[in-house]
């Protein structure tokens, strides 16, 4: 996914004449999202002495090599376990995507503002892997005064999700938040259904869940759900439109749901424009002094031009977009709103 994302931005660059007149040259190295195959990875790329890296984009492997390239000098963007995590490497990497837990916050807050009749909610949720987009349910449900009935916790592997579909209806509430992946939310939309409760403009699905899956096993119970999101998916800009093509004829016809997809293009074509933009020469002589003017670009960046064809930043690091709220129709998604970053 990111490789293949990284490599079609370079892809394009180099058509259009390169950066600086230099064509982009991508290395791809997998970590097997293993922490010592991480490392001897992390050491033969810093190796070959790269002026940026694009990863890890997973938190094991980012956790577990992030230091060496810090040691190095060379800045990155990638995955963290969090933004603390993320700060013990500052300013050294910046977020792939945005942080969940203000995205999910922002969408929850419009979802509940398109619905005013949703006063109270059950939030379910995989713990240790949708911790952070919980938070942005509670951080919006705090400032709206809209109380958690429960916080109902699913095993990532569980398949039968009846008997927590069950335990929400026990509730009464008036709205379903369902932090869960592609493979558990449409189980627990499905449930809810076949157990009397098919207005889907209840749910809100977060943006984790975004996968294949999430469509196919879901179909049929979906109707008018709402799913928030960081990535303007619905974008009718031509170059985005170009990537889903291309995507899918390299992935069997799949569309580029991931954050670690878009987030290996954008770091791509970031550092392209950090390039160009501090003139950065690419002499050995300067590349220590080269390597810290484009972290300290990226940290605190510009507008830099997205892969959905509008903008983002970085504001400590911290990946700056809107938030979008879309509705599931006819198993597609639906733009809603926009919710400007910051809002």
């Amino acid at each position: 996914m990111g490789d293949w994302s990284a490599n079609y931005a370079a892809e394009q660059i180099n058509a259009a004449g390169g950066i600086r007149g230099v064509p982009v040259k991508i290395t791809s190295y997998d970590t097997a999202m293993d922490p010592t195959k991480a490392v001897i990875v992390m050491t033969e790329a810093l190796a070959t002495e790269p002026y940026y890296l694009i990863g890890p984009m997973d938190t094991v492997s980012m956790g577990s090599s992030a230091h060496l390239a810090v040691k190095e000098g060379v800045a990155m963007t990638g995955e963290f376990a969090g933004r603390e995590k993320q700060l013990e490497f500052a300013p050294w990497g910046v977020y792939e995507r945005t942080n969940m837990t203000d995205t999910a916050a922002a969408g929850f807050k419009e979802w509940i503002r398109l619905n005013p009749d949703i006063e109270s909610v059950v939030v379910i949720m995989i713990p240790g892997l949708t911790d952070e987009p919980v938070s942005g349910i509670v951080k919006g449900c705090a400032e709206l005064g809209i109380p958690i009935l429960e916080t109902i916790e699913v095993d990532m592997g569980m398949l039968d999700l009846s008997a927590v579909a069950t335990r929400a209806l026990s509730l009464e509430p008036d709205g379903f938040c369902t932090e869960l992946l592609a493979h558990t939310a449409p189980e627990f939309c499905k449930s809810l259904f076949e157990r009397g409760m098919t207005d889907g403009r209840k749910i809100m699905i977060g943006g984790q869940a975004g996968g294949e899956d999430l469509y196919v096993m879901g179909e049929g119970y979906l109707e008018d759900v709402y799913y928030w999101e960081s990535a303007y998916l619905t974008s009718d800009d031509p170059g985005w439109l170009a990537y889903i093509d291309a995507y899918g004829a390299d992935h069997d016809g799949a569309f580029p749901y991931t954050w670690a997809n878009w987030g290996a293009s954008d770091g791509v074509i970031a550092f392209k424009t950090a390039v160009e933009q501090l003139k950065i020469t690419g002499d050995p002589a300067k590349r220590a002094e080269e390597r810290i003017a484009i972290r300290d670009f990226m940290w605190n960046s510009p507008d830099l031009p997205s892969v959905f064809g509008d903008t983002y930043r970085f504001v400590e690091g911290a990946k700056q977009m809107d938030a979008c709220l879309f509705q599931i129709k006819d198993n597609k998604l639906v733009m809603i709103s926009r919710i400007p970053a910051g809002g």
